[in-house]
């Protein structure tokens, strides 16, 4: 995509409501530009450093864990036109060992089966 510096000023004042010259708009591309130049080539000697990422690995440390992230989207009315909901869910999952996924399966069973008999449930009108 390419746009002037002229019709990125006017872009700016539309979007921004304040007016920026197409000079200022100019050097700030420019300088941006550079910087990015720069670490790119930062990353470039860093990635040719064979001693350097040797060391790295030696000093890498396990994570703590994972976080997983779903999504899932639904077409919905509203209001006589569809829309679309989106949901996102984060979460951890637990580590099992290998040898007893079955244990593990029905201690957390049993752990949710506790969970909902303990909940106190309110019926409509009580």
């Amino acid at each position: 995509m390419e746009t002037s510096f002229e019709e990125a000023s006017q872009l700016a004042e539309r979007f921004l409501l304040f007016s920026v010259s197409d000079n200022t708009v100019r050097k700030q591309t420019e300088g941006y530009g550079g910087a990015q130049a720069t670490l790119e080539e930062e990353w470039k000697q860093a990635a040719e450093d064979i001693k350097g990422m040797e060391t790295r690995e030696q000093t890498l440390k396990p994570h703590a864990g994972r976080i997983y992230a779903s999504m899932d989207g639904a077409h919905v009315p509203l209001h006589g036109e569809w829309r679309e909901l989106k949901t996102l869910c984060w979460y951890k999952v637990e580590q099992i060992h290998p040898s007893y996924p079955q244990n593990h399966t029905l201690k957390r069973r049993r752990a949710l089966a506790n969970a909902w008999e303990n909940r106190v449930i309110s019926k409509p009108g009580t």
